[in-house]
């Protein structure tokens, strides 16, 4: 199937947004041409020059902002509409058509119980560096997460626990548990609002004209 637009984040396990883009552009598929965007949280100029010799044709910086996606999806899709104008519901309501109301739900339920058990897990944190290590990483998804949930004040929060757990700083980790916890909990009550108001997608992954691969 060909896509009209891929968003291709960087920080992928196993295979890097870059190594993909390149096998992308590398094949005689359907979407060796298709405009691919890159998703990250940190930028150096060397890496957006690595991102474009590996094929990239642009870059956003997370955490996404409505102004910069229009951008991006208006310089690279010809046929594409306005973006809604509304944030978390509108948000899902687009998974909903593009994947499913099923899907959508499950991703979400998903979000929110791996936010659950990363919260639980701050306490048992401070004297074990692998469990820092990988709870960091964790922190790293969820801020994604968070971001295209549009849960912005949340995915601030995951990337200062991710920095404090990657620089070793846990004096800081009881206050940002803290935050985190009370964040969490009006977070989840948007979201699940937002669940419950969210009308049905048709079930069948697709959301109009434009086809949007996200990797």
């Amino acid at each position: 199937m060909r896509y009209d637009l891929i968003l291709m984040d960087i920080s992928m396990p196993e295979v890097d947004g870059v190594t993909a883009t390149e096998t992308i552009r590398r094949e005689t598929g359907p979407n060796q041409e298709t405009p691919i965007v890159a998703l990250t949280a940190h930028a150096l100029p060397e890496d957006l020059e690595r991102f474009r010799h590996a094929g990239v044709t642009d870059t956003l910086i997370k955490p996404l902002s409505r102004q910069a996606l229009e951008r991006v999806v208006g310089a690279n899709i010809s046929s594409a509409t306005d973006l809604p104008t509304s944030e978390t519901f509108e948000v899902l309501a687009m998974l909903s058509e593009q994947i499913g109301r099923a899907e959508t739900v499950d991703l979400l339920d998903q979000f929110i119980e791996e936010s659950d058990n990363l919260v639980q897990s701050l306490s048992f944190v401070e004297g074990t560096p692998d469990a820092r290590h990988q709870l960091s990483q964790l922190a790293h998804k969820s801020a994604g997460s968070a971001s295209v949930f549009r849960s912005q004040a949340f995915a601030g929060l995951l990337r200062k626990l991710e920095t404090v757990l990657r620089e070793d700083e846990t004096a800081e980790l009881p206050a940002i548990a803290a935050e985190l916890e009370t964040c969490l909990s009006a977070t989840r009550k948007e979201l699940m609002e937002c669940r419950d108001d969210m009308t049905p997608g048709d079930g069948n992954g697709n959301m109009g004209e434009t086809q949007v691969q996200i990797g």
